[in-house]
């Protein structure tokens, strides 16, 4: 996957006639027992493409920051309510729009948002793990970055729900 990442990044910068600034994907359906390997493939790809710019024949080389965040949806956590007035802690969800940063993995940052409910049952939050981030991208805030454009791409909502 990391050759055809490195093609299709490549091509469609030449054809966009564009060069980004930054790039930060979100990749969903990687499991915790393959990110090491599938995600560091593709995140390879995804650099080259990026970094190697320009009419072909007439590449240049580019650094373009990257950060590569994996979304895991289908995660048994769960997210509760704490201090609700007049209702004991862990009877509600925590709302729509809750972001946690305080449960880290061993290898990389992590971080939960948790989404609408569905009606009649608690929400289920995504996990975010970010897998890589260059130094250049360090300033930049991901969760709320993630929140904002959950609203602004129409397929993000299932990613959230």
């Amino acid at each position: 996957l990391g050759d055809a990442l490195k093609t299709t990044v490549s091509t469609a910068l030449r054809e966009l006639n564009v060069a980004p600034q930054s790039c930060v994907v979100w990749r969903d359906g990687i499991g915790i027992s393959s990110i090491e390997v599938e995600a560091l493939e593709e995140i390879n790809g995804v650099k080259a493409g990026l970094n190697n710019h320009g009419p072909v024949g007439t590449e240049t080389k580019r650094d373009i920051p990257l950060s590569y965040i994996v979304c895991q949806k289908r995660i048994d956590t769960k997210l509760l309510a704490k201090g609700v007035p007049g209702e004991p802690d862990g009877k509600y969800a925590a709302p729509s729009g809750t972001l946690v940063e305080g449960i880290q993995g061993l290898e990389h940052d992590t971080f939960y948002i948790n989404g609408n409910a569905p009606p009649y049952s608690t929400a289920k939050p995504v996990r975010f793990i970010v897998v890589h981030n260059d130094k250049q991208m360090e300033q930049v805030p991901l969760p709320e970055l993630t929140w904002d454009l959950c609203h602004d791409y129409p397929n993000w909502v299932s990613l959230l729900v």
